[in-house]
């Protein structure tokens, strides 16, 4: 039987950030966020170490004009069995300015902050439209972290109010992740769990209830999370987006939805936050650290 060197080497790499890290992935991954994490300023606000050590950080700024007018241009279509795809809404070019009015006017202060937090240079790369229903596929509905480094996020966005009967995105605090993972005994999000633990309190476990309007903003790339399922008869509806931090100086002109707006934003999500070996991720941090020379 041939061996795939490339599968082995990847599952070792899993398991060492699992055992010896206490993250839900990889070794390398884990290793990078952790040197950047060590080079940020001390001088934070709150926001921005709530992001960091818990995982999430509510974002405070009056999106009800913007929201209203997107939930307005989504009712143009009240047949949702046109979705672009399972479960998306298509994104219209009249919805698409005014997200885009959102992104730089009413996060601007935000994205600036992170921005400064990795002295890089902060993208849009991708946006979505999402409901879910009770028939949704819960193809996220074990618990895991997204597989990029740290400097990948999202920002989210309720379209309608969410109750706990909405399935609301469920999250462990980043800083009761090495918890879980031991009282637990997690292994892999396609392994089960060989032990038990009532975890379901707001010191453990964190339900995205809120508002319709509400913001918040999500590390999904060092945070363990999945999607709630909504009862019979609820369902929540979620603008979505993803950023992520390009550590090239010759990029600081572009305009932060540029990426997105090229179609390139999802292939760019992976080069710049998702590398394919060992040598890839050194290659991202080197050039973070010739940012900071610069």
């Amino acid at each position: 039987m041939k061996l795939n060197i490339g599968k082995i080497i990847q599952d070792f790499d899993f398991y060492m950030g699992l055992m010896l890290l206490k993250s839900p992935k990889f070794f390398s991954y884990t290793v990078f966020d952790k040197i950047l994490e060590k080079r940020f300023s001390k001088n934070q606000s709150l926001f921005i170490r709530n992001f960091l050590n818990q995982g999430f950080s509510k974002i405070d700024c009056n999106l009800s004009e913007n929201v209203n007018e997107i939930n307005s241009l989504l009712d143009l279509n009240p047949d949702y069995n046109l979705f672009y795809k399972h479960n998306y809404f298509l994104i219209t070019d009249e919805i698409y300015l005014e997200i885009k009015k959102i992104v730089n006017e009413k996060l601007k202060t935000y994205l600036d902050e992170l921005a400064l937090l990795f002295k890089g240079n902060i993208n849009l790369t991708e946006i979505d439209i999402r409901r879910n229903t009770e028939n949704s596929k819960a193809l996220d509905s074990k618990f895991h972290v997204d597989y990029y480094l740290c400097n990948y996020f999202k920002i989210f966005i309720n379209l309608s109010d969410v109750t706990i009967d909405c399935g609301p995105t469920e999250i462990i605090p980043k800083n009761f992740t090495k918890n879980y993972i031991d009282f637990f005994g997690y292994k892999s999000i396609n392994k089960p769990m060989t032990k038990n633990f009532n975890f379901d309190t707001p010191e453990y476990i964190y339900r995205n209830i809120g508002k319709k309007n509400e913001a918040m903003l999500f590390h999904s790339s060092t945070t363990m999370h999945r999607a709630g399922v909504p009862k019979p008869g609820f369902h929540r509806d979620l603008l979505r987006f993803t950023f992520v931090i390009d550590f090239h100086k010759k990029n600081n002109k572009k305009d932060i939805c540029h990426y997105y707006e090229k179609r390139i934003g999802q292939s760019m999500s992976k080069f710049l936050a998702k590398p394919k070996n060992f040598s890839e991720t050194f290659s991202i941090y080197d050039n973070y650290k010739k940012t900071l020379k610069n």
